[in-house]
């Protein structure tokens, strides 16, 4: 069973952004799964890297959308993105230390995404419904 599981209450009805969270779930996945190797610490530092780039990707694809319609909740919305950026670059520097908090850093990760998408995408996504052509 994985650890983080993809289902209909994270969809924002956005498929290119639903898409994108399926993919930081599954990536979120590898990073649990790479805790059980025996290599887990240059495993880990890797897909910490791997996941950093694609938020800033991600992010991408929400904060353009936000632009284009002139979304209210712009400025608030890319400051949890921020925010987030910055813990994930906290526990990099963690675990290029020598120290990998393995249980917090996943414990983290999915209890903001989860979070985020269910409070914050989704306001965004129903935002945008009126607004993107299907």
């Amino acid at each position: 069973m994985p650890f983080f599981e993809w289902d209909s209450t994270l969809s924002v009805n956005i498929d290119e952004i639903d898409q994108q969270h399926k993919t930081l779930i599954e990536m979120i996945n590898v990073l649990h799964e790479s805790t059980k190797k025996e290599d887990r610490n240059i495993v880990v530092g890797e897909v910490l890297i791997k996941l950093k780039n694609y938020l800033d990707v991600h992010f991408g694809t929400e904060e353009k959308y936000m632009l284009m319609y002139d979304y209210p909740e712009t400025q608030s919305h890319k400051t949890e993105h921020n925010d987030f950026i910055k813990e994930v670059l906290d526990f990099e520097v963690a675990c290029s230390g020598g120290y990998a908090p393995y249980v917090p850093l996943l414990d983290f990760l999915k209890n903001w995404l989860s979070k985020h998408i269910k409070m914050t995408d989704i306001n965004l996504g129903i935002f945008l419904a009126g607004k993107i052509k299907p």
